[in-house]
Formats: structure tokens, sequence, C-alpha cells
């Protein structure tokens, strides 16, 4: 199957998602998506991945392709194969039953001459014309095997249904509880519309928590690279400080406006940076 040349894209998400990025890193991360999508996952090594995003990819960027995946993007792959999938067998279906609701109508001969215009009526009736031969009956068509129609989906599940199903996809069954409790105490609704297949819902149900469950593994290596960039930010930000600002009785004195903005600005990203040290922990 052809690899699709788009993917959607969920605007609210992506914003959601990278708020608390850069303008830089908002870059690299969309060319490594873009990238992710038509060669199925992003290079091995730092220096090809900063080759792709055009800049050095930050830690916060790289914790987004865990494995050389960003696991979303897999996610919205397989929902494009699915569809098309579908949209694939409903074609041949289609094609199928206009061909079995085709009626083709032999013409009959006499003395050599094809008679389009004489009714089928006349195959069988006895001949009225001297040296008319009636042509044999054709064959009956061999009746067509039956398809077997694939087993419909018992709406909404049971729980026993569902804990069978993560077994298969390998869920822990707690995760199967939550997934039932969750669902139907919204009425088995995504959203405002009604749920068209759960086993599809519990698929991704499935690597949502395989997200979660590595998110948790990685995080004190996220917090050590917080803490990192901040400790080079604060650093950063002092030396500004001692180099163009002067501790008066009235307040600071600045002997370049710019710098200071630039100090502002590394107090308020060290100010978030701690935010998001205390959240991870």
């Amino acid at each position: 199957m052809n690899r699709p040349p788009a993917f959607q894209f969920y605007a609210d998400d992506f914003i959601g998602g990278t708020v608390d990025l850069s303008a830089e890193d908002v870059g690299a991360y969309i060319r490594l998506l873009c990238y992710q999508w038509g060669r199925g996952a992003i290079p091995a090594s730092k220096a090809a991945i900063d080759r792709v995003a055009g800049c050095d990819v930050s830690s916060e960027v790289l914790a987004k392709f865990p494995d050389g995946k960003n696991h979303r993007m897999e996610r919205e792959r397989l929902k494009q194969d699915e569809w098309r999938e579908k949209c694939r067998k409903g074609g041949q279906n289609s094609a199928i039953s206009r061909n079995e609701s085709r009626v083709v109508e032999q013409p009959l001969e006499v003395d050599g001459q094809v008679n389009v215009n004489t009714p089928l009526s006349t195959l069988h009736s006895p001949p009225s014309v001297s040296g008319f031969q009636s042509p044999p009956p054709s064959p009956s068509p061999s009746p067509k095997e039956p398809q077997t129609a694939l087993p419909r989906e018992i709406f909404p599940p049971s729980i026993e249904s569902i804990k069978l199903q993560c077994a298969k996809i390998g869920l822990p069954d707690s995760e199967g509880d939550k997934f039932f409790n969750f669902y139907a105490s919204k009425g088995w609704m995504v959203g405002r519309t009604k749920m068209k297949s759960w086993t599809h819902a519990l698929t991704g149900w499935r690597g949502r928590w395989q997200e979660s469950a590595q998110a948790k593994q990685s995080a004190p290596e996220s917090i050590f690279n917080l803490r990192t960039v901040m400790e080079a930010k604060a650093k950063l930000a002092a030396e500004l400080h001692n180099r163009h600002a002067t501790e008066t009785g009235l307040g600071t004195d600045w002997n370049d406006p710019a710098k200071r903005i630039e100090y502002v600005g590394l107090k308020r990203e060290i100010k978030a940076l701690n935010e998001r040290i205390a959240g991870a922990a």
C-alpha cells in the first residue's frame, strides 16, 4: 500500500502540546514530524536529526520521539490505513454487486443470420421456420460461494468482552476496567458522537497508556535536562546583571535597555522551567 502524502493536523492538540516550546523548537518539531511521516522514523544519530531540523534540536523536542517515532503520528497513520482499506473493500463489493445485476442476452441465429430483435421467450419455443435450429441452452451459472460475513461488534460491550480484547492486544485488566467505567459513564459517546467501534477505541486507549508509561520511565532524565537548561539560563542572567546593572538605593540602573529586556526574558524562562520541574517531580 502506497504511503499517503498528507496526515491529519489537529490544531488545538498541537498548540496544547507545544505551548512551552520556543519558536525554534516548534519549527524543529514540525520538520521531524514531516520526516517521520515520509520515512517511518526520524534519524538515529543526533547529528542527522539536527540536519533534518535545521538547528540544534533540544531535549524537549527529542522527548516527543521515543525510539525514533512519535506515537501519535503512528496512530494517525494506522487510522488512515484502516480507512483506505475499508474504502477499497467497499469499492470491490460495489463492483461485484453491479456485475451480478447484469443480465447477458445472447442473440438468436437463424440460417447463419443474427437476429438481435428476437425475444428471449422464443428460445424454448418449437421452430416455426424451416431450417431453424434452436441454439443449445446456455449453461446454468455455477452457484456462487457464500461470503462469510465478518462478525459484528456487540454494543455496548460487556466487561468480559473488553478484558478478552485487552488480553489480545496486551493491555492490563486494570486498564480495561478504566476503559469500561469511563465510556459507560459517558453513554459510550466520543465527544458528541456515538462510538462506532469499541475495539478500535480500546486500541487507541492502549496507545495512550503506553505513552504514559514511557513518559513516567523517562521522567528522571527529563527533570535532569530541565534543570540543566535552567542552570544555564540562570548563569547567563547573572552575567548580564553583573555587566550591565548597578544596584542603587532607588532600584537597579541598566546601562543598556536591550540587556535589561533580555534579562527580564531570561528570568521569566527560569520561572517557567522551575514550574515544569515541580510538575514533573
